[in-house]
């Protein structure tokens, strides 16, 4: 049993083989707990006078102790972390450099080559990322597009009046496509097949082939190449070309026909939307009165601007994209 320690009769002091009571022994090993921590912390050890001084000091200490733990585990897992992604990436760019080696390929592509794969790394679009996304479900998948495109269809005129379930549709009926700076987008001359809205990056819009005369630059969320999506073959009306890394959404006519072929009200009223934006339609209609935006004798009309278009060099600018970017 403990009791009070035995004092030697000469010198009043404690045997040394003594231990006294469970406070002087739950004293002591707080005591030793903070004189620990403070001398593994190269500090002044603290002065205390009671034992509720003592107990508070060493209360804190442990806190203290615990946040330093918990702080330098996080910092080592991300240390951790980073070294298993440098590893990783090294590992790439040795395969990379092996494979561009094996083709022979000159050094300015295999830069280029080298910074869209960067690019993909960053943005979380490489193949890892990319395969996790096609896990989600179909549900999810379909608002993750549809809250990339709200701008858009929300500040663009040519989407004005369709329900939201049609944009739902629309949204998930999109792909995503990224480009490297100077890729060619579109080709002036060539018969659209899609158009595409701009979800992060910039284009240039050029009138002539030697990409030397830009008429404008489109950023997010704009889209272009509209007129693609309406009846007949149309061709495109200038040069587009990306200015870095870009992500691009694209919107296939044949995907948008036949989601909205079961709804031609819908349909229609895209269709005389984007009509309504290109330069001279308004008049050519007027020749031909009876002639519906969604007609065939509106399509000839289209067909008949754009080739006026292309004729002077002028582009066809998509004003619904300079309405998204005045209203935001």
């Amino acid at each position: 049993s403990f009791g009070s320690p035995p004092e030697d009769a000469r010198t009043g002091l404690v045997a040394p083989n003594s231990y006294g009571d469970w406070a002087d022994l739950w004293r002591c090993y707080v005591q030793a707990v903070i004189d620990g921590i403070f001398i593994l912390a190269a500090s002044r050890l603290p002065v205390v006078s009671t034992q509720a001084e003592l107990f508070c000091v060493a209360g804190l200490v442990l806190i203290a102790s615990l946040v330093l733990a918990c702080a330098h585990g996080a910092i080592m897992l991300s240390m951790a972390r980073v070294a298993a992604g440098k590893d990783r990436h090294a590992d790439q760019v040795a395969a990379l450099e092996a494979a561009c080696e094996s083709r022979r390929l000159p050094l300015g592509l295999k830069r280029r080559i080298g910074q869209h794969l960067s690019c993909l790394v960053l943005n979380h679009l490489d193949s890892e990322a990319e395969g996790l996304m096609r896990q989600l479900s179909a549900n999810l998948q379909s608002e993750v597009k549809l809250c990339q495109l709200r701008e858009v269809f929300v500040a663009s005129d040519i989407f004005r009046g369709l329900a939201p379930r049609m944009l739902c549709l629309l949204a998930a009926a999109s792909s995503e496509q990224v480009f490297s700076r100077g890729d060619v987008i579109v080709r002036r001359g060539e018969i659209g097949d899609c158009m595409y809205v701009i979800l992060q990056g910039a284009v240039a819009v050029w009138i002539d082939a030697d990409l030397s005369m830009c008429a404008k630059r489109l950023t997010d969320p704009m889209h272009f190449g509209e007129t693609a999506l309406l009846q007949g073959r149309i061709p495109r009306t200038a040069w587009v070309t990306s200015e870095g890394f870009s992500l691009l959404s694209r919107v296939d006519k044949d995907k948008f026909e036949a989601l909205l072929e079961p709804h031609p009200q819908a349909k229609r009223l895209v269709q005389t939307q984007i009509a309504s934006q290109i330069p001279g339609f308004e008049a050519e209609c007027s020749r031909q009165p009876m002639a519906g935006a969604g007609g065939s004798m509106a399509a000839a009309a289209v067909q008949r601007c754009v080739t006026r278009v292309l004729q002077r060099s002028s582009p066809v600018m998509p004003t619904g994209a300079s309405h998204a970017m005045r209203r935001r």
